[in-house]
């Protein structure tokens, strides 16, 4: 009697991650059907500054994968399985003056002010 298989071992499981808080891209993940799970990085985006946006925005969404790579015992990741990070960051850009995530209903309307109207 044998108890060994000719079947090759499965490859690891590729797990989804999506590094963000983000509801929209939640959504749009679940209306793609990829099942993923939602970890969110430690990271202080508003200490990561370049003067061009699109930098800074790239190097924040690096910075959401470099918290996620480094410190995979802390968000309870398995070092032995792989995974696909999303990150991402957004934010509004009116001529040189960028838009981060408002902290308050003031800075909200103060936002909007500055926005409207504009394309």
């Amino acid at each position: 009697m044998q108890f060994t298989s000719n079947k090759k071992p499965e490859e690891p499981q590729l797990n989804v991650l999506l590094a963000s808080q983000s509801a929209g891209r939640r959504m749009l993940l679940e209306k793609l059907g990829v099942w993923f799970n939602v970890v969110v990085p430690h990271v202080d985006e508003e200490n990561i500054i370049h003067p061009n946006p699109a930098k800074m925005i790239e190097l924040r969404a690096k910075a959401k994968v470099d918290e996620l790579i480094n410190h995979p015992h802390v968000y309870a990741l398995s070092e032995e399985n792989k995974y696909l990070i999303i990150a991402a960051d957004s934010m509004a850009v009116i001529g040189k003056k960028t838009f981060g995530k408002v902290k308050n209903v003031d800075e909200a309307r103060e936002m909007l002010k500055n926005l409207m109207g504009r394309t």
